[in-house]
């Protein structure tokens, strides 16, 4: 899993639709976490650890 300090976050603003926002707030309080905790949550366990990008040579 992704190590993310707990000391630097940055504001994100994101358009979803409604329902997943309402389904996404259910979770959260299931989970007993804030909505934020919980899209952080999911996309540390969705991406990979580690992301290579490398320039192609023509």
């Amino acid at each position: 899993m992704c190590s993310i300090s707990n000391t630097t976050k940055q504001r994100l603003t994101l358009f979803l639709e409604p329902s997943v926002i309402k389904h996404a707030k259910a979770a959260a309080i299931i989970e007993d976490m804030t909505l934020a905790q919980l899209v952080e949550k999911a996309l540390t366990e969705y991406l990979p650890e580690k992301i290579v990008i490398e320039k192609i040579k023509e």
